[in-house]
This record gives C-alpha cells, sequence and structure tokens, in this order.
C-alpha cells in the first residue's frame, strides 16, 4: 500500500451532458475500492446534484462553465473536491426543504447532506469548492484497491 493515497483530477465544462461521464468514472473508482452498490448510487446521486447545483446557481445555466474534480481514495474513505469559478454559493442561505409540502426544485443541497458522511463548502476569492466524503461501510463485499486511482 502507497504511503499516501493516489490523487485523480478531471474537467469538464459545466454542459449537463457530460455530467454521466463523471458519474461513470467515479462509480468505476467506487467499484474498484470496495464500495458496494449502494454506496456507489449514493456517491453518484451526490456528484450529480452537486454537478446540477453548479450549472444553475453558480453559472446560470452557462455550459461552458467550468468544473474541476479532484479525487481521492485513502483506505475505506472516499474523498472528492469539486470546484467551480462561478457565483460563490452561500451554504447559510439553504433552507432545508419541507418534505411534508413538496415543491419543484430545492432538494440537492438536502440530498448531498443525506447521501455523504462529511459536506464542507469552502468559498474562494472566485467560486467555491465542495469537499464530499463517503465512507465505505464494513463489509462492502469487493476486493479493495488499497488506494489506487484509475489512470487516465
Amino acid at each position: 500500500m502507497p504511503d499516501h493515497p493516489a490523487v485523480e483530477t478531471r474537467m469538464i465544462p459545466s454542459d449537463p451532458s457530460l455530467f454521466k461521464e463523471i458519474r461513470d468514472w467515479l462509480a468505476g473508482v467506487a467499484r474498484k475500492e470496495g464500495f458496494d452498490e449502494r454506496e456507489t448510487l449514493e456517491l453518484s446521486v451526490a456528484v450529480n446534484e452537486a454537478c446540477a447545483n453548479i450549472h444553475r446557481h453558480a453559472y446560470s445555466g452557462r455550459d461552458d462553465g467550468e468544473i474541476r474534480f479532484q479525487l481521492e481514495i485513502r483506505e475505506a474513505m472516499f474523498n472528492i473536491r469539486i470546484r467551480d469559478y462561478g457565483k460563490r454559493f452561500l451554504p447559510e442561505a439553504c433552507r432545508t426543504p419541507d418534505l411534508e409540502n413538496p415543491s419543484e426544485g430545492g432538494y440537492g443541497v438536502f440530498l448531498i447532506h443525506e447521501l455523504m458522511d462529511e459536506v464542507e463548502y469552502i468559498r474562494k476569492e472566485a467560486g467555491t469548492e465542495l469537499r464530499m466524503t463517503k465512507c465505505r461501510q464494513a463489509g462492502s463485499s469487493v476486493e479493495k484497491g488499497h488506494g489506487h486511482v484509475g489512470q487516465t
């Protein structure tokens, strides 16, 4: 096992048609690293919600904004950073949705917090960095990859 985890990065424009490419990449790495299907699905949904929020809010629906991803697997922890350079996100401005009276939209941040083990928004001079961690549960079935991330 390496002394430090492998890190892999990707960048895509804020075009929703490309979000599947990121979901597939992350899901492939998660499965290889021993995350079960439920954990992998939760990662995929959280990342997709983050990308959708970046597209809609940080870049006001533009498809040409930059979204950078940094992935790190450390033992049983899947750490991902998602960085945009659009309008800064203010998490304190988000309200928890009223699940008794559903409305259109407003569930992305709530879902991200529900699906991930740790969530942190960091305001940058330009844009926002979202840091999320998902911990692999004991007993996940696939053999561990020991912190190696697939090559590009």
